[in-house]
């Protein structure tokens, strides 16, 4: 399928894209010509696909996961005081403070503008305008791990399992992967494991492409 045409893998050096703190949070930026991450209370910018620092913020709090506006600017930070809000300006606030607890653990900004968040076993879709939660309900998966076409992905940290949800019902998929997500169609999911990248067809089950990754 044309959305499955994978350009030639290019991998940076070793020294791009180097952190000194564990990353917390990664987003791609809308235009694609950059890439921010989230460590502790710091907020950094870099180039794709070279992996040089363009930038470096101070955040008001100890960020836990970052999410990209689809087709904007903003960005959603997850950390220790709440819900933060980064406008195109550059100034970072906290907009609202977590209701429950860990509740900002996992963050995703869907292109429907709600927020989907995850945390203590509890999943919220909270509209981005008026801060509000129009849902809110108990997950037995852990992270909420990708949006897509109205689909929303979790994994189970707890078993080898992930779950995909939308308003009309869920089914579970049995795989043991590090990470996923689905591409922008919702039809196709990309998995990480043992270095290397999968994508499948969810309808069929059927695995698409396979790419090895190189690990430093």
């Amino acid at each position: 399928p044309p959305e499955v045409d994978v350009p030639p893998s290019v991998f940076p050096t070793a020294d791009a894209f180097r952190h000194d703190e564990r990353v917390a949070g990664l987003a791609f930026a809308a235009d694609g010509g950059s890439v921010w991450t989230a460590t502790g209370n710091e907020l950094h910018r870099w180039s794709v696909p070279d992996g040089e620092r363009l930038s470096t913020e101070v955040l008001p709090c100890h960020a836990f996961a970052l999410a990209a506006e689809p087709g904007g600017q903003r960005l959603a930070i997850s950390c220790t005081a709440g819900l933060a809000i980064r406008n195109p300006d550059g100034i970072t606030t906290v907009v609202k403070e977590w209701d429950w607890i860990d509740v900002g653990l996992g963050i995703i900004w869907g292109a429907d503008g709600l927020l989907g968040l995850t945390g203590s076993g509890r999943f919220a879709l909270m509209d981005v305008s008026s801060l509000e939660n129009v849902a809110a309900f108990e997950v037995p998966a852990g992270w909420a791990a990708s949006h897509a076409a109205g689909k929303w992905l979790f994994i189970d940290d707890l078993a080898d399992e992930m779950k995909i949800w939308t308003r009309e019902g869920g089914f579970g998929l049995e795989m043991s992967v590090e990470k996923a997500v689905l591409t922008r169609s919702g039809n196709v999911l990309v998995t990480l494991a043992e270095d290397t990248l999968v994508y499948w067809d969810l309808q069929s089950g059927e695995q698409l492409v396979s790419l090895p990754m190189t690990s430093y």
